[in-house]
């Protein structure tokens, strides 16, 4: 919440805490309803760049995690759609399009319900990448977003 009130500073404090307890808790812990570990934890520091619209922050904080070591699998589509959005922070459609299409082949449901998501796959609509007009479309397609 911190984050998109555009708080760093509080954001961050608060993700530090966060990271504490799961640091302590050990590589093995994964809290079974909200998935709360430190994988997730690597996961909330992308978004926390995203909202932040600290874009370098965020893909930063995506390259240090594989994304494999998220158990949930819609926790896992989520962190891609995540990533997909510091990537369109920087206009670079074809990432965003290549994340949307692994976040959809992990898991579609996650990405038909997914607010960014949507608001990702209507933005490549209006402006699809050079050459990637079919691909957009047939995503929009599979995700049930108007193109």
């Amino acid at each position: 919440m911190q984050a998109r009130r555009g708080r760093h500073g509080d954001a961050w404090a608060a993700w530090d805490r966060a990271d504490r307890w799961a640091q302590l808790l050990g590589p093995g812990y994964r809290h079974i309803q909200t998935s709360f570990g430190q994988a997730v934890q690597g996961a909330n520091a992308v978004t926390l760049g995203v909202d932040l619209r600290r874009s370098g922050e965020a893909l930063q904080a995506a390259r240090a995690l594989d994304e494999d070591t998220i158990v949930s699998v819609p926790r896992r589509s989520r962190h891609l759609i995540e990533v997909a959005r510091a990537y369109d922070q920087h206009d670079e459609g074809v990432a965003v399009l290549a994340l949307l299409g692994k976040a959809h082949r992990t898991a579609p449901e996650t990405v038909s319900f997914n607010g960014f998501a949507k608001e990702l796959l209507l933005g490549l609509s209006k402006r699809p990448p050079v050459g990637m007009t079919k691909d957009v479309r047939e995503l929009c397609e599979s995700v049930g977003v108007a193109a």
